[in-house]
């Protein structure tokens, strides 16, 4: 046992800290990072998730999670255990989310907006297939059961009692035994409410002008969606929805956007001089790339509006929701059902999912029928998918996963996490220079994720500003969205005892610097700087650059931090 070893295992754990060290560890997705509890309350200015409009998050599954093997390994005897009690659904053989098993005679737990109108099939941790009936669905907690034809599956373990207390870890698992993600838990269960600009609002598909006489024009038909569905043409005149005569803009937004997605409207139209009627089912607004990825994205469709959730800041993909959230002994202590923020995952506590699974269970019809006999031609696996023209003995080739490290990066993972948990500074700190060792490319990454530990739970505030501003060294080349993380994460973490915002504000000027002023999640992360330090004037006209950069449906998240601003000015 080396010198390390014996310090990090000769302290007692302290249980009951949330920390940003989850990001280091969970799979991949935010070794930027991201924070356990840095989110502010909803309506609190500057709560708006914060990062940056390029793809620099949306490809981290991809880099950055190879570029790390190994970390999630300290989770494998977890989530190995529980692997046959998880199953991947497909939706038209499209993998749309993760499944719980809750019954050895074949039922599952899903989430249910993830599901669609297509085939469903549910594919099980030892590679067999089956046909899936939709038996029911729980429209508030967004939950689905099904029912395929297997008598043999193991069934999840449910935790009993009272949900694991803020900052106790929690393992998402893959069927394949992996871990899919770990982290800790936020925050205790409570009513997430459905927020107004969360809705989903009815979209027809058209671009309108008004015209004269009192009437609304249509000049644009979007291809594939419910105007042209319907047979709706450009050059048509809008008279009456549903009866209701439309004589302007707002009243035909306000009547088609006030309606949920699927609702059929009646349309009186004029076309050519000739009367027409036609009936249109609203279809939804897809969500910009934009928006998915400026809070560390995607995130799920239907994300708020749910009765009891249990929040973690597991970073999870729309596509693995649906599966147990584990403790460390392999116990469900709810399932995942949404990715909802920046920092926040959310699992319906056991107790609320086992109370809604029984109401399910009863309400589920006697007589479907499912086959007994798995589907066939199993889809193969993605890493065994090639390029038609690729060599064949090539495509066989095993990845180069720096396998001979893997044990040793298990390790560093395990030291990691209890030196955080032990407030061990000096462990932390040789942790950290070990692991960039084996990853120099990562240096300024695995350089935030400590001076985050330091700051929000250990309290180490000499250290941990001392490694912030480290950061702006000019030889490390740190990006501007890194720089951008660190000061929203000085300006919001609530654990902060000491905020040092002259540290947060030289950091976020920097990283307006290096990005030419031209990012609007940075220009609102310093923004919040000067709020921070009382400054609502220079808050308000750095949070209008903000909403000037601004694109697309963020561009009203950005305009109610203004507009929060000007209130807290008009309130001094």
């Amino acid at each position: 046992m080396t010198p390390l070893t014996e310090t990090i295992h000769g302290r007692r754990r302290q249980q009951g800290h949330a920390t940003r060290v989850a990001a280091l560890i969970t799979a991949g997705l935010v070794l930027v990072g991201l924070s356990a509890s840095g989110q502010a309350p909803d309506g609190e200015p500057g709560d708006m998730p914060n990062t940056s409009k390029s793809d620099h998050v949306a490809r981290m599954d991809d880099a950055l999670s190879k570029a790390v093997p190994g970390i999630l390994d300290a989770f494998i005897p977890v989530a190995s255990n529980a692997a046959t009690s998880v199953a991947t659904v497909l939706a038209d053989g499209e993998p749309v989310a993760l499944a719980t098993v809750v019954d050895a005679g074949g039922l599952l737990l899903t989430k249910a907006s993830q599901l669609g109108d297509g085939e469903i099939v549910c594919h099980l941790a030892d590679g067999r297939r089956f046909q899936a009936v939709l038996l029911g669905a729980d429209d508030e907690q967004d939950l689905a059961l099904l029912k395929i034809g297997a008598d043999d599956l193991t069934p999840v373990t449910w935790r009993d009692g009272a949900p694991p207390s803020p900052g106790h870890w929690v393992i998402t698992p893959d069927p394949s035994g992996m871990p899919a993600a770990a982290g800790v838990v936020s925050a205790s269960p409570r009513t997430w409410p459905q927020r107004r600009r969360d809705k989903p609002h009815g979209f027809l598909g058209v671009q309108l002008e008004q015209a004269a006489s009192n009437r609304v024009r249509i000049v644009r038909i979007l291809p594939g969606l419910a105007a042209e569905k319907a047979g709706i043409e450009a050059g048509d005149m809008i008279e009456r929805i549903d009866g209701d005569a439309m004589q302007s803009l707002e009243q035909v937004r306000g009547r088609l956007g006030g309606s949920p997605p699927e609702t059929t409207v009646v349309m009186d139209l004029i076309r050519a001089d000739t009367p027409v009627s036609i009936e249109a089912t609203l279809g939804a607004r897809k969500s910009h790339a934009h928006e998915l990825h400026w809070g560390g994205g995607p995130f799920s469709e239907r994300r708020f509006g749910f009765s009891d959730v249990l929040s973690h800041d597991t970073v999870l993909l729309p596509t693995q929701c649906g599966g147990p959230l584990l403790d460390l002994e392999g116990r469900a202590v709810g399932i995942n059902i949404a990715r909802a923020l920046r920092v926040a995952s959310y699992a319906l506590p056991a107790r609320g999912a086992r109370e809604r699974l029984a109401v399910l269970e009863a309400g589920a019809p006697d007589d479907v029928q499912v086959s007994a006999t798995p589907l066939k031609d199993t889809p193969p696996k993605k890493t065994d998918v090639v390029a038609p023209d690729a060599d064949e003995k090539e495509s066989e080739k095993p990845e180069e996963d720096d396998a001979p490290h893997r044990p040793a990066h298990a390790q560093l993972g395990r030291l990691w996490m209890k030196a955080v948990h032990d407030r061990d500074a000096d462990a932390v700190a040789e942790i950290t220079e070990r692991f960039i060792e084996h990853h120099p490319e990562l240096k300024v990454t695995f350089m935030i994720q400590a001076a985050q530990a330091y700051l929000g739970m250990m309290q180490a505030y000499d250290r941990g500003y001392d490694m912030a501003r480290s950061l702006m060294d000019s030889d490390l080349k740190t990006e501007a969205q890194q720089l951008n993380e660190m000061a929203w994460f000085i300006f919001s973490e609530e654990n902060l005892e000491r905020r040092d915002i002259d540290c947060g504000m030289a950091l976020a000027r920097l990283a307006v610097e290096r990005s030419d002023g031209n990012d609007a999640a940075i220009m609102d992360t310093l923004a919040r700087g000067y709020f921070e330090k009382g400054n609502l004037g220079k808050a308000i006209k750095t949070q209008a650059k903000a909403v000037k950069l601004a694109e697309g449906p963020t561009l009203a998240e950005v305009k109610e931090t203004l507009i929060r601003y000007k209130r807290a000015r008009r309130s001094i």
